[in-house]
C-alpha cells in the first residue's frame, strides 16, 4: 500500500476520533511501572511532512491531514488535561505535564490510541552509576617517575605499583601512554551528570569554552537556542550555570581530564593532551535526572562540538526517545561511553540503557559499555557484566578524583570506570582526529589488557589500556603550522620571556578579539596559546595572526608554540627561548624603516621619528630619542641601578657613532613593552638618513633608520 493511501486512511481515522468516548485501563504498559516523573509523558507526534509522505500528498491533502492532526492533538490535550507542553529542541518529541487525576497508565493508553501520536512513554527517572564516595585520604606511596601532582600516588588506576595492596600493572598504563601522546586537535568530552565545579583549580583550565558565545551579554550569539552558554548548560534549572551541587560530575570530570603536572591535586587520564570538559548538568542535587533532560543534554553535546559523551548513569527501562537521541549523536560522529551499571547483573539478560544501545538488532556502532574492576584486577562485586553486551572493563574501585570546593576524594563504581575509558578515548582521538567514532571504539576495545576475571564477562575480555591504545592508533600528519616571530622585527624566532610575539598561520581563531586591559587574558575568542604547555597572555587574535606575550620564567632552549583555536583546530611550531633578544618596533610595523619612537629636544616637547610608511622624519642632532622595544629587560644590570635599568648592557651606534644610553628596561605601563632612551650624537648634524644599530648583552636588534638634520 502506498504512503499516500496510508495517510489518507489515517486521515479518516483521525476524523472518527471525535466519537471515541471511553478508555480502558491498560495492563500492557510495563514501562509505566518503572520510576518516572509523576504526571509527565514524552510524546512524539506524527507529522504530514515526514520523509516519504509529503512527496505523495497533494497540497490540499496535506492541509487536511495537518488540520486533522492538530484536532487530534487538541482532543488529547483536553482528555489528559495537559497544562504544559514543551518540544525538545530539534526533535518531534514533547515533554507534557498532564492532570493529577489521570494515572500514568491511562495517560499512556490515551496517547498511544490517539492517531496524532507516533510514540509515547513516561518521562523516566535515571540513576547515577556510582556506589560510594569517600571523603578520606589514603597515605600516598611512591610511584615511578610521577608527574608533579601530589595526589598521583593515590591514583592506582593510572599506575599500580602495588600500593594499597594492589596488583602491580593492573592499571591503565597512563605514564607510558603520556610519553607517546600527542594532540593534533582539542577533544571535547561532554560530561552529562550533576554538573562540574568549573572553578576547581584542577579543572578550571580544562573547561570547554563556547567560542561562539559572548559571556554575560544576554544574547544567543551563536544562535544555538541557549543564551550565554559559555561553558555548557544546566538542564535542571534551565540556565547557563552547570555548577555541580552534588559531587558526582566533578569526580567524573577529574578522572577524565584533571590538569596534569600542575603541582596540585591529581592527574586526569588524558594527561597533558588538549582535552576540554563540557559540563552539562541534568541531574539535580539529589541525583535525580529525567529522560527528557538527558535527551536535551545529548543533543546539546552533539550540536556544540563534543566528540565524546560520557554517560556515567543508566536504567533498565528502554526509552525510544533516548535511543533516538543516541542514534542522532552517533550518526553525527560522536562516541558515547556509558556505564554498564552497579546492580551486579548480566546486561545480556537485563539490559541497562544507554550502555546496551551498543548491542542487539539496532546496535549503535559507537557506544562503549564499561564494567568496573578493582586494584587486584577482579570484577567489582557491584559491577554489571555481559559477554555479549559489555565491551570492556576499567578500574572502578577507590578511584581518587576531584570533588567540589577544591576537595578530593574516592569513588567506587562503573561511573568512574566509564570516565577513565572516556579519557583513554580522548587520548586516541587527540592523536589522530581523522578517526571515525567507530574506529576509536575499535581501537579502545581492541587494545585491552587481558584479565581473567572479565574474559567471560565482557566482549573484549580485558581492561582498558591507554598505552596499547595509542600504539594501535595510526599516525596523523598535522597540516596546521604556525610561524612565530618577535612582534617588533617580525624576523627573529628567538625570543625572550616577557617579550611580545606575533604568531602567523591559518585557523588560529574563529573571530577577531582584542584584550580590553590588564591583566592580559589567556583566552580570546576561545583561542589559547601554550608555550611548552604554559598558557601565554594574549593581546589580540585573528584567524591569521595572534599577538601574545611570552610567559615569564620559561627556561632557555627550544620550545613548542601551540595555538588552540576555539573550534578545536591546533597549529604548532617552534621557537627558541633565550634570556635576551631585543627587537625595535617600527613605525610601519614591518620591522624595518624608521622606529616607532619619539624624539625630544628638551624633555618637554615630543615629536614622532617616523611616518606610517616607515620613512624617517628629521630630528635634531643632540636630541633625545625614546625607542619602543621588547625582549631586553632581563639583560644583566651590572651596576644594580634601577634608575638606568640595564643600560650598561646596551650599546647603540647611530651612523657609526656611539650614542650614550640613558635608560633601558621595562616601559612599565604596557605589558611586554621595553624602552631605550638615548642621545643622538651632536656630531651627526646634517647627516640626513643614518642607520641605528643596537645590541643588548651581545645580541643584535633589527636595524632601523633615522634622519638627523
Amino acid at each position: 500500500m502506498s504512503a499516500k493511501h496510508i495517510y489518507l486512511i489515517l486521515l479518516f481515522c483521525i476524523m472518527a476520533l471525535a466519537t471515541f468516548v471511553s478508555a480502558r485501563h491498560s495492563h500492557v504498559h510495563r514501562a509505566a511501572l518503572a520510576e518516572h516523573m509523576p504526571h509527565q509523558l514524552l510524546i512524539k507526534y506524527r507529522s504530514p511532512s515526514d520523509k516519504g509522505v509529503s512527496e505523495v500528498l497533494s497540497a490540499t491533502e496535506k492541509a487536511q491531514v495537518t488540520q486533522a492532526l492538530a484536532a487530534a492533538q487538541g482532543q488529547l490535550a483536553e482528555r489528559l488535561g495537559i497544562s504544559e507542553q514543551r518540544q525538545l529542541q530539534n526533535t518531534q518529541w514533547h515533554v507534557v505535564r498532564f492532570a493529577a487525576s489521570v494515572s500514568t497508565d491511562e495517560a499512556l493508553w490515551l496517547a498511544l490510541a490517539n492517531p496524532a501520536v507516533e510514540m509515547a512513554e513516561p518521562n523516566y527517572v535515571l540513576h547515577l552509576s556510582s556506589a560510594v564516595v569517600a571523603m578520606i585520604s589514603r597515605p600516598g606511596q611512591a610511584v615511578a617517575s610521577p608527574p608533579s601532582d601530589p595526589g598521583f600516588s593515590n591514583q592506582w588506576a593510572l599506575q599500580n605499583t602495588g600500593q594499597f595492596g594492589g596488583l602491580t600493572g593492573s592499571d591503565l598504563g597512563a605514564l607510558a601512554a603520556w610519553q607517546i601522546a600527542s594532540s593534533h586537535r582539542v577533544i571535547v568530552v561532554a560530561v552529562l551528570d550533576t554538573g562540574v565545579d568549573y572553578t576547581h583549580p584542577d579543572l578550571a583550565n580544562r573547561i570547554w569554552t563556547n567560542p561562539g558565545e559572548v559571556a554575560g551579554n544576554g544574547i544567543d550569539d551563536d544562535h544555538n537556542g541557549f543564551i550565554d552558554d559559555v561553558r555548557g548548560w544546566n538542564f535542571v534549572a534551565r540556565n547557563n550555570d552547570p555548577m555541580d551541587d552534588n559531587y558526582h560530575g566533578t569526580l567524573v570530570a577529574g578522572a577524565i581530564a584533571a590538569e596534569t603536572n600542575n603541582g596540585i591535586g591529581i592527574a586526569g587520564v588524558a594527561g597533558t593532551t588538549e582535552v576540554r570538559i563540557m559540563p552539562l548538568k541534568f541531574f539535580d542535587a539529589g541525583a535525580k535526572g529525567t529522560t527528557a533532560a538527558a535527551i536535551e543534554a545529548i543533543d546539546y553535546a552533539t550540536r556544540n562540538g563534543a566528540r565524546i559523551i560520557n554517560t556515567s548513569w543508566g536504567d533498565t527501562v528502554y526509552s525510544q526517545a533516548l535511543f533516538e537521541a543516541a542514534r542522532r549523536s552517533v550518526t553525527a560522529g560522536c562516541l558515547i561511553v556509558s556505564a554498564a551499571g552497579n546492580l551486579a547483573g548480566d546486561n545480556d539478560s537485563v539490559p541497562v540503557y544507554p550502555a546496551n544501545f551498543n548491542s542487539g538488532p539496532n546496535a549503535l556502532s559507537a557506544v562503549i559499555s564499561v564494567a568496573g574492576t578493582d586494584e587486584l584486577d577482579r570484577l567489582l562485586d557491584s559491577s554489571n557484566y555481559g559477554a555479549r553486551s559489555v565491551d570492556l572493563a576499567a578500574p572502578g574501585n577507590y578511584i581518587y578524583s576531584t570533588l567540589p570546593s577544591n576537595a578530593y576524594g574516592y569513588i567506587n563504581g562503573t561511573s568512574i570506570a566509564t570516565a577513565l575509558v572516556s579519557g583513554v578515548a580522548a587520548l586516541v582521538w587527540a592523536k589522530d582526529p581523522a578517526l571515525t567514532n567507530a574506529q576509536v571504539k575499535q581501537i579502545v576495545r581492541g587494545s585491552v589488557r587481558a584479565a581473567a576475571a572479565v574474559q567471560s564477562k565482557t566482549i573484549s575480555g580485558g581492561v582498558a589500556q591507554a598505552y596499547q591504545a595509542l600504539i594501535a592508533t595510526p599516525p596523523y600528519f598535522a597540516t596546521n603550522t604556525v610561524v612565530s616571530a618577535s612582534a617588533a622585527d617580525y624576523v627573529s624566532t628567538t625570543v625572550a620571556p616577557d617579550s611580545i610575539v606575533a604568531a602567523f598561520g591559518t585557523k588560529l581563531a574563529t573571530r577577531i578579539e582584542v584584550a580590553q586591559g590588564l591583566p592580559l587574558p589567556t583566552s580570546l575568542a576561545g583561542t589559547i596559546v601554550k608555550i611548552n604547555g604554559v598558557a601565554a597572555p594574549l593581546f589580540a587574535v585573528t584567524p591569521g595572526q595572534v599577538n601574545l606575550l611570552i610567559p615569564s620564567g620559561l627556561p632557555s632552549g627550544p620550545a613548542e608554540i601551540k595555538v588552540i583555536a576555539g573550534d578545536g583546530s591546533i597549529s604548532s611550531g617552534a621557537i627558541t627561548i633565550v634570556p635576551v633578544q631585543p627587537g625595535i618596533f617600527t613605525s610601519n610595523q614591518s620591522g624595518s624603516g624608521a622606529p616607532a619612537g619619539l624624539w625630544t629636544p628638551d624633555g618637554l616637547n615630543y615629536f614622532p621619528v617616523g611616518r606610517p610608511d616607515g620613512t624617517p622624519i628629521p630630528m635634531d642632532a643632540g636630541g633625545y630619542l625614546v625607542l619602543p622595544a621588547t625582549g631586553l629587560r632581563y639583560a644583566p644590570n651590572a651596576d644594580g641601578s634601577n634608575s638606568n635599568g640595564v643600560a650598561e648592557s646596551v650599546q647603540v651606534s647611530v651612523g657609526g657613532t656611539p650614542a650614550p644610553v640613558l635608560y633601558a628596561g621595562a616601559q612599565g605601563t604596557y605589558a611586554g613593552l621595553d624602552q631605550v632612551n638615548l642621545q643622538v650624537p651632536a656630531s651627526l648634524r646634517g647627516r640626513g638618513q643614518v642607520e641605528l644599530v643596537m645590541t643588548v648583552a651581545g645580541r643584535a636588534a633589527n636595524r632601523v633608520v633615522i634622519s638627523v638634520r
